[in-house]
């Protein structure tokens, strides 16, 4: 329910603003899109998945090597994880939980990180800066203390997924396309998941 009401909010702040300062924050295809365009920015971004994908997994794979090598850690799930496959036990919150996380959670993170953020720091230092430090902000906001060293994985393989995420954005110059990509990928990686322990 919150992340319903902060995605609504963020949102009716969006349409509140100029429509210049929209034009940035969505992307210039903003200007004359349709929903067709929408939905083909959308489709873009999704099937980049398949190319983005393996290289999310190779690079959470040497960092999962290199922190067993340099620290003795306990196997230790996250706590979205956690929280995701405690959910197994009550379908309609699992259903509810599933449809938030691959809709109103990119659509939230794109708007706040890629729109909002990206956009202003482009603003200041061009548009690869923009991508790095964004998205060094977006992996950090996915830190959480119990995990401890253990999110090192965690927080590279989102750094490597947001650089792809700004980068599409940036290269369809449409939030819907970044939005497409999350959106994919939290519904594949929810599934796995799901399905594989």
């Amino acid at each position: 329910m919150t992340i319903a009401f902060v995605t609504g909010a963020m949102l009716l702040y969006f349409y509140s603003l100029e429509k210049p300062v929209r034009l940035s924050v969505w992307g210039s295809r903003i200007k004359d899109s349709t929903p067709l365009k929408a939905l083909s920015d959308y489709a873009f971004g999704a099937a980049s998945w398949f190319i983005i994908y393996p290289w999310i997994l190779i690079v959470g794979q040497v960092a999962a090597i290199l922190t067993a090598l340099f620290f003795s850690l306990p196997s230790n799930d996250q706590d979205a994880v956690k929280m995701l496959k405690g959910l197994q036990g009550s379908p309609y919150l699992l259903s509810a939980t599933l449809l938030s996380i691959v809709t109103l959670v990119p659509i939230l993170e794109e708007l706040l990180f890629r729109g909002f953020l990206q956009s202003w720091l482009k603003n200041l230092f061009g548009r690869a800066s923009a991508i790095v430090v964004a998205s060094v902000i977006f992996a950090f906001s996915h830190f959480s203390t119990d995990q401890g060293i253990s999110n090192i994985e965690l927080l590279i393989s989102l750094f490597v997924l947001s650089c792809f995420l700004g980068f599409v954005k940036e290269k369809r110059e449409s939030l819907w396309a970044s939005i497409g990509l999350h959106s994919l990928f939290n519904l594949i990686s929810s599934i796995l998941i799901l399905t594989l322990d």
